[in-house]
C-alpha cells in the first residue's frame, strides 16, 4: 500500500513507509500533443475571358408631330435590359427624353454585359422632318366675280384625311375663312390618322372684292334741291361709272362728279362697277332750288312743266324764250301760272 500525501500547493510528498512497501512516486511527464492536419491547398481559379457583345438599334422613319418605333435587338446580351437615350447629331448633347422637334439626331441604346459577353453600345442616326403635303393641298370654295375675283368670303378646305390650319401648333379643323383679299395666306395639314404636320403650305394670292363701289351724295330713290350738287364714288377696284348712259372720268379709283340740273328737275340713273363685278345702280333727282317752293326767280332759265302751278311774285315780268327772243309782253306778278306744254324760260322783272 502507498500512500502519497498532497501538500496544499498540489505537490506530491514520499515515499511514505506502511508495512513492508516502500514506493518512490514522480509525476509524470505530459504527453506531447499530436501535430496538427495541414490544411488542404484551394484548387487554382480560372479567369473567365468575356467576349465581344453585340446589337443594334433602330428608328422609324418620323414626321413631325408623329410618333416612332425604336426596337433594339442582339444576339449576344438581353435586349430588355438595354437602356437607350439620345443626342443632338449637331452638339452631341444628350437630351432628357425622346426628340419631337425637327432635326437630326442619334439613337443610342447600351445593352449590359452578362457572363458571357461584354457590354456594347449601338448606335443609329435618324431625323424628324416635316410630312411632305399632298399634290393637292387644298381647295377654294366661294362666289366667284369677274379678273379672277371672288365676291364673297373664301372656304380654304383640306384635303380628305387631312386638317387645315393657319399655324403650325395652332388649331386644326376642316376648312378655314378667308375673309379679304389676300397674297400671304400659309396654310398647314395634319394627318388625321398618324397625327403627323406639313411644313407651311403657300396659298394661291386670292382676291377678294365683297363690297360694292361706295356712292356718297345721292341715294336710289330720292329727290335732292340743288343747283350744285357733288356725289363721289369710291372703290379701290373702280373700273366704269356711267351718268345717264355717259362714262365718267376716274382718277385714282374715285370719280367725283358735279351736277347742276339748269332750273330743271332732272333723273339720273348712276351705275358703277368695279373689277369683281360689283355692280351699284342708283336711280336719283336733282331739282333746282326754286323747285322746292315753285316760286318763279328771276334772271334765270327755268323749266316749267305742263300740268305744274307755279307761284309767280308780286311784280311786272317779261320773259325770255328758250331761243333768246324777248316776248314783249309784261306779265303782272302776284298769281299763280300754269303752261300748257314744257317750257324753258327765263323771267326778268
Amino acid at each position: 500500500m502507498v500512500i502519497y500525501l498532497v501538500n496544499s500547493e498540489g505537490g506530491v510528498t514520499g515515499p511514505i513507509k506502511v508495512g513492508t512497501i516502500i514506493a518512490n512516486f514522480e509525476e509524470p511527464e505530459p504527453e506531447p500533443e499530436p501535430n496538427p492536419e495541414p490544411e488542404p491547398e484551394p484548387n487554382p481559379v480560372t479567369p473567365v475571358v468575356l467576349l465581344d457583345g453585340s446589337g443594334s438599334i433602330s428608328v422609324s422613319h418620323c414626321y413631325f408631330g408623329g410618333k416612332y418605333d425604336v426596337k433594339v435587338s442582339s444576339n449576344t446580351n438581353d435586349a430588355s435590359k438595354a437602356s437607350v437615350r439620345f443626342k443632338q447629331s449637331s452638339t452631341g448633347t444628350y437630351l432628357n427624353s425622346a426628340p419631337t422637334e425637327i432635326g437630326s439626331y442619334i439613337a443610342e441604346a447600351t445593352f449590359p454585359a452578362n457572363d458571357k459577353y461584354k457590354a456594347y453600345t449601338a448606335t443609329t442616326s435618324f431625323t424628324i422632318d416635316y410630312l411632305p403635303a399632298p399634290a393637292k393641298a387644298y381647295t377654294l370654295d366661294g362666289t366667284k366675280g369677274e379678273n379672277g375675283f371672288y365676291v364673297s368670303d373664301v372656304k380654304v378646305t383640306a384635303p380628305e384625311g387631312y386638317l387645315i390650319s393657319t399655324a403650325l401648333l395652332g388649331e386644326y379643323t376642316d376648312s378655314i375663312t378667308v375673309s379679304a383679299s389676300s397674297v400671304s395666306v400659309r396654310i398647314y395639314l395634319k394627318k388625321v390618322d398618324t397625327g403627323e404636320m406639313t411644313d407651311a403650305v403657300a396659298v394661291q394670292t386670292i382676291k377678294l372684292d365683297k363690297i360694292n363701289p361706295e356712292v356718297t351724295g345721292v341715294e336710289s330713290g330720292k329727290e335732292y334741291y340743288s343747283d350744285d350738287h357733288t356725289i363721289t364714288v369710291e372703290d379701290e377696284n373702280l373700273t366704269k361709272v356711267t351718268l345717264n348712259g355717259e362714262e365718267m372720268e376716274l382718277v385714282g379709283g374715285k370719280c367725283t362728279i358735279n351736277l347742276n340740273p339748269d332750273g330743271d328737275a332732272v333723273e339720273y340713273t348712276l351705275i358703277t362697277v368695279d373689277m369683281a363685278g360689283n355692280t351699284t345702280t342708283t336711280v336719283f333727282t336733282i331739282a333746282s332750288e326754286w323747285l322746292k317752293n315753285k316760286v318763279i326767280i328771276s334772271g334765270k332759265f327755268i323749266v316749267l312743266k305742263a300740268g305744274s302751278e307755279y307761284e309767280l311774285p308780286e311784280g311786272d315780268w317779261k320773259l325770255v324764250l328758250d331761243d333768246g327772243s324777248v316776248d314783249p309782253t309784261v306779265y303782272k306778278g302776284g298769281c299763280k301760272i300754269k303752261v300748257n306744254s314744257d317750257t324753258k324760260l327765263k323771267f326778268s322783272n
